[in-house]
């Protein structure tokens, strides 16, 4: 289990929806965010869980969290240990999952990663063949598998839906970040692209610089003719 890897999977899939992301530490404050993604986090204090009780906003964690003390032993109440006062389920048992033609992006079936859960609730969202993705009570989820990609987008998709957040859907190698009234977009792949038929333009937009062609490597930057 990498936790690195599934947290670069998460910020990729964050990104591709054209979400702006911050990387913060566990102790840094959280006021002004719409969303709280936790890749993985294995050691989780009561204190932490319930300074996130406190957000009024989607909360995912990831498989793993809470699966060990800060004597990095196992929790008696076994994982999600202290997340388990906000979300009631037990992690029974884990797996992990020989590499096989599932494992791709476009998969959403389980790969790499598979935890059992004991728990009253049901399951928020399941695999094609029944196995349970994610739980979740109120403003918090928890990840029970090692996710595909396109598993991501429907978790992020449905936060962000509960968040109020829009979601672009962008070319395959252009990200784009927001600061304050301008937006930036990157086109970090190896072929020209163009903004005409994507979602981010409401058609007053003045460039500042760039434009709507994007050659390899370039960038755009743009604001409303509004603001």
């Amino acid at each position: 289990f990498c936790y690195i890897e599934l947290a670069f999977e998460m910020y990729s899939a964050v990104r591709q929806l054209g979400f702006n992301i911050d990387i913060l530490s566990p102790d840094a404050p959280l006021d002004g965010y719409r969303m709280v993604i936790i890749p993985s986090l294995p050691i989780l204090s009561a204190e932490y869980v319930a300074r996130l009780k406190s957000l009024d906003i989607p909360i995912l964690f990831g498989p793993r969290s809470g699966s060990k003390t800060a004597d990095y032993q196992i929790p008696p109440e076994l994982a999600p240990g202290a997340l388990q006062s906000v979300l009631p389920i037990k992690v029974d048992r884990v797996s992990s999952i020989r590499p096989n033609a599932s494992e791709d992006n476009s998969s959403h079936e389980p790969a790499r990663w598979l935890e059992e859960i004991e728990t009253d609730l049901q399951p928020e969202m399941l695999t094609n063949s029944g196995t349970a993705i994610t739980y979740a009570k109120e403003n918090f989820r928890y990840l029970a598998i090692w996710p595909s990609l396109a598993i991501l987008t429907d978790i992020l998709s449905r936060m962000a839906t509960d968040a109020q957040l829009p979601i672009h859907h962008l070319p395959q190698d252009v990200r784009i970040r927001a600061l304050g009234d301008y937006c930036f977009a990157f086109n970090y792949g190896p072929q020209a692209v163009s903004l005409v038929d994507s979602d981010l333009l409401g058609g007053d937009e003045i460039f500042v610089c760039g434009g709507l062609d994007m050659e390899p490597a370039s960038y755009s930057i743009w604001t409303s003719a509004a603001h």
